[in-house]
């Protein structure tokens, strides 16, 4: 019969390869706690013979740093169906500290000279130094979350919030109590909120991802409702309970208003470099060019050759003209806002002209009345997603549309090229991020859409910056009669 904390047996093994290859440690005691036998793993670590623990008292010689009086009294008052004393002492050697775990069962054999009790350790240092460098560790990283510049959200799989640190609650206007156990999703506008859910279903399912592990920016919102850019990073680790996402997110809405700045400036400081070339050199140069042509004609009849001389000087002359004209029109492409399609139609002759690349422009419903920083930014995005279309897509089609569309303006470059992969875009020095600072000065959004060898679509959308009044239709140039018939769909859909 076998009891919990007695145990009935015929006789126990305290000699043998049973009783020496066990692994616990183990000492046997009689009435008095006397010591019979340890075993050689015991002895091993105690540092000691076997045979000098023996007849002396457990209490002094091998489990010591405990109250042995107190622990007998225990014992004493033990039911039979309890289960055995635990305890723990500290490992008894200089040069070695330590903690062992014992369990202390009492022992009814039949068998003459057999064991009272036996003593039944464990080594748990190694797990207690573990347990301590985890908590440890636990510790520094919520010091970490806790007092880091900025927010931290963990979710787990099913896009509830597990954890937000005071960052985030500054930032989302959110207290930790409040936005725990609800969906990430409150924190972002639509339509993304609303298809948060399903994003999460198709990543576990496919595990395709479009911002995990690589980073972009992204919109925000906030308790009162307000929204700002930040840039998300979000990383996947995995827990006995299923997978979780960490988010350190950035609030870059003082940066972008920097860059804006920094971006307005120098388009500012590029039209007065090119207004100061239109109106300065370039009228010297019309005036030298005057001259020169009246020179040519005076002297036609007294010299000849001198006359040639002049016409020559004259055609020089025009010939800088003509690039001071380009580079003041590269430099301030627009005068007046109204100017942009007649602007994207020169720019694509131009991209035709210098390349093998057919460049189509479709414009409807150009709205009169914007101001001029809204379309020389629209022009300056259509300038860099061309440039990249044909250097290096190496797209053989463009097609750039400009319509008024139900949400606001909307700019589409589309191109048949290589496409782009989204890791290398900043790697691969784009332009990508400026042409994104431009739609955010404009109040718009910029969405690249891309799949490495089917093409590359950039759309900037703006919100109703003008009213639909006054809107003028360009319609299809011959071009983009010509390119529309290969082309799968319309650019400016």
């Amino acid at each position: 019969m076998v009891e919990k904390s007695t145990l009935h047996i015929p006789s126990f093994p305290t000699s043998g390869t049973l009783f020496s290859g066990f692994t616990l440690l183990l000492v046997c005691v009689d009435e008095n706690f006397n010591v019979i036998r340890i075993n050689p793993a015991l002895a091993a670590l105690l540092g000691t013979d076997m045979a000098e623990a023996r007849n002396k008292s457990v209490w002094q010689h091998v489990i010591t740093g405990v109250d042995g009086d107190q622990i007998e009294k225990r014992l004493a008052y033990l039911p039979d169906d309890e289960p055995g004393l635990w305890f723990a002492s500290e490992l008894g050697r200089a040069d070695q500290r330590g903690l062992i775990s014992w369990h202390l069962v009492r022992l009814r054999c039949t068998a003459p000279d057999q064991p009272s009790m036996v003593f039944s350790g464990v080594d748990i240092t190694a797990m207690l130094h573990a347990e301590q460098q985890r908590q440890a560790t636990a510790i520094q990283a919520r010091a970490i979350v806790r007092t880091a510049v900025d927010a931290i959200i963990v979710i787990n799989q099913r896009g509830c919030i597990e954890l937000f640190n005071p960052a985030a609650e500054k930032l989302f206007g959110y207290p930790a109590a409040e936005a725990i156990s609800q969906n990430v999703s409150i924190l972002m506008p639509e339509p993304y909120a609303s298809e948060h859910n399903l994003y999460m279903e198709n990543y576990l399912e496919t595990g395709v991802a479009s911002i995990i592990g690589i980073g972009r920016e992204v919109t925000g919102r906030k308790k009162d409702g307000s929204l700002f850019p930040m840039h998300l990073s979000v990383g996947e680790f995995q827990l006995e309970d299923g997978r979780h996402f960490a988010g350190i997110v950035r609030d870059r809405t003082e940066v972008n208003r920097m860059q804006a700045q920094i971006i307005e400036v120098s388009d500012r400081e590029k039209q007065l470099i090119g207004q100061d070339l239109h109106d300065g050199v370039g009228q010297v140069l019309s005036g030298a060019a005057f001259l020169a042509k009246a020179l040519s004609t005076r002297l036609r009849k007294k010299s000849p050759s001198e006359s040639a001389q002049a016409e020559q000087l004259a055609t020089l002359i025009s010939s800088a003209i003509s690039q001071n004209r380009q580079l003041s029109r590269g430099l301030q492409p627009l005068t007046n806002a109204d100017e942009l399609p007649s602007a994207l139609e020169a720019l694509a002759m131009q991209l035709e002209t210098v390349s093998s690349v057919k460049c189509a422009v479709r414009v409807r419903d150009w709205p009169r009345g914007m101001d001029l920083s809204t379309s020389t930014h629209l022009y300056r995005i259509a300038q860099e997603a061309m440039n990249n279309a044909t250097k290096h897509a190496h797209a053989k089609q463009v097609e750039v549309g400009l319509k008024v569309a139900p949400s606001g303006l909307r700019l589409t470059i589309r191109d048949d090229g290589v496409g782009l992969v989204r890791a290398n875009y900043r790697r691969k020095g784009l332009g990508l991020s400026i042409m994104q600072y431009r739609a955010r000065a404009i109040g718009g959004r910029l969405d690249i859409r891309s799949t490495h060898g089917n093409g590359t679509t950039i759309i900037c959308e703006i919100e109703h910056p003008v009213g639909r009044q006054g809107k003028k239709n360009h319609g299809p140039t011959k071009k983009t009669d010509k390119i529309s018939k290969t082309s799968q769909a319309p650019a400016s859909d």
